[in-house]
């Protein structure tokens, strides 16, 4: 079973950020398979294929944000791991992880709902990157200061309930 590799590219000491279409359209060319084919064979539309391809909806300009399931699918179609394929695509690729009514969609209809609270923004995908560009301490250090904040937030969340029930 192929793995699917990363696909970086060294630009003048610059690493290209990899998407999950740069993933798709190199796979596609590497197996010589047309749009058309790659789609039967991840049970997905050749358009759903296309906008990830572009990631990039046509319509409305937006960005793609694949969900679990379309990796899935992907990945099947690929003969790889979902993780493999999570990996071999930039740590910032946002991936959906509503698994609310979207689940009941055929896998042919892509889901290009707002961004629900399970989507990170790119602010927190920025976070999440310098997080992991941080050794063990670092991680420690922020771990402990997250949990910090989160509890004297929570603590005057209670209070402020308290006051206002009369408890």
């Amino acid at each position: 079973m192929k793995k699917c590799l990363s696909y970086y590219t060294i630009e003048a000491s610059e690493v290209i950020l990899v998407t999950l279409g740069d993933v798709i359209k190199a796979y596609r060319k590497s197996h010589k398979l047309s749009m058309d084919e790659f789609a039967k064979r991840s049970a997905l539309s050749k358009g759903y294929i296309s906008m990830l391809e572009k990631n990039k909806n046509p319509k409305t300009g937006k960005v793609i944000i694949p969900s679990i399931q379309t990796f899935q699918s992907l990945a099947k179609a690929m003969s790889t791991s979902v993780e493999a394929l999570m990996r071999s695509v930039d740590k910032g690729q946002l991936v959906s992880l509503d698994y609310g009514s979207s689940d009941n969609l055929p896998m042919q209809t892509p889901v290009t709902s707002p961004p629900s609270t399970n989507v990170c923004t790119q602010k927190e995908a920025d976070h999440l990157k310098k997080y992991r560009a941080l050794d063990e301490d670092g991680r420690e250090l922020v771990d402990g200061l997250l949990d910090t904040l989160h509890e004297q937030r929570s603590a005057k969340s209670d209070e402020s309930w308290s006051e206002t029930t009369g408890g």
